[in-house]
């Protein structure tokens, strides 16, 4: 069996007011963090500074004055064999690492998800090796019996990770995810854009041609200065759009020889580059691919692999349909290949 216990006891105070209760997309923040445990947990815990409120299939306790004695006091409830702990104000890590952390927890004895430092850091006064440096998240997943043997003497750690290096000597370290941050104040509320990509190419005879990253045997290839990758090209013009660039046309020119055939998967390398450097990260995509001919649905699964992959995001978070122009106008007479896509993006403040 396994347990979820979320924190939500705090007092916000450095957000200047009831953070947890903030509303996102219809949802509060703490609603948001419940429902990440929702299906993976059998028991979700929620201990908050009263113990009253109540939310559909959640048991609600009354928390401590410091963070280890309300992770106890919902420890005291728990019936789970295994037990993650997580921050009531992390509601954006997805239920795909969740699955993850329990899964590592069963097989290692505990899982803590964590992410690389990307900045230059100092200790003090003196620069330090950030390679070495892990900057830990939630939920932390524990075998409940270990972890109670742990808050036996806290005395002010900050997390349960820590609780449990100085009793066991020893962590297991699960990559996390870069969007599962913490809101502590409201400059940590993320900005989320919307942006839309359009492209259409033409056929000529050839030998095959490139959709999504994935080659599809055909009599036919694109005319296009790169390999023409329509979905790519698309995808690469929303990502823009969230940050407020010209499109691919203006990046990539067809009259630079330095983009003469070249993969599409490439230049996409350098649309994320600018993407990343400007705090943001795609959440997800959706592709609407318009041709007569080839017969796409064999590749589509192939394909949300593919860009998945690309985009470092879970293929559940593209999604691809492909149609035909029922026989009108150039794609309808199998002259031409076009996609729209829609893509999600996330920004830190």
């Amino acid at each position: 069996m396994k347990s979820a216990i979320i924190v939500g006891a705090g007092q916000s105070n450095r957000f200047g007011q009831d953070k947890l209760s903030i509303d996102l997309w219809g949802a509060t923040v703490l609603e948001r963090s419940i429902d990440l445990f929702r299906g993976l947990c059998d028991q979700i815990i929620v201990v908050t500074a009263t113990g009253q409120e109540s939310w559909q299939g959640v048991e609600v306790v009354k928390g401590g004055n410091t963070r280890q004695q309300s992770v106890l006091a919902g420890l005291c409830v728990a019936k789970g064999e295994v037990v993650a702990i997580h921050d009531g104000a992390r509601p954006f890590a997805s239920k795909a690492l969740v699955a993850t952390l329990l899964e590592q927890c069963t097989t290692f004895g505990c899982a803590i998800p964590f992410v690389d430092c990307k900045d230059t850091a100092y200790l003090d006064d003196k620069p330090i090796d950030r390679s070495k440096l892990k900057l830990v998240q939630t939920p932390q997943v524990f075998l409940k019996s270990q972890l109670l043997d742990c808050l036996e003497n806290a005395h002010g750690q900050t997390d349960e990770s820590t609780l449990y290096f100085e009793k066991f000597g020893s962590l297991n370290f699960v990559k996390g995810e870069q969007s599962n941050g913490k809101i502590t104040t409201k400059e940590d509320l993320p900005i989320f854009k919307s942006g839309v990509g359009y492209d259409i190419h033409k056929f000529k005879t050839g030998r095959g041609i490139t959709l999504g990253g994935v080659k599809i045997d055909c009599d036919k290839s694109f005319v296009a200065h790169s390999d023409g990758d329509v979905v790519l090209h698309a995808l690469m013009d929303a990502i823009l759009s969230c940050c407020n660039q010209k499109d691919i046309g203006h990046l990539f020119p067809n009259n630079d020889l330095t983009y003469l055939d070249v993969a599409s998967s490439k230049l996409l390398k350098k649309v994320t580059d600018i993407l990343q450097k400007m705090k943001g990260e795609v959440l997800s995509v959706s592709l609407a691919i318009i041709a007569q001919t080839p017969h796409l649905a064999p590749y589509v699964d192939q394909m949300k692999q593919t860009i998945a992959s690309f985009l470092n995001v879970q293929p559940c978070h593209i999604g691809i349909t492909a149609t035909t122009a029922e026989g009108i106008g150039e794609i309808g007479q199998d002259k031409a290949v076009a996609v729209h896509a829609h893509v999600l993006c996330c920004f830190a403040r």
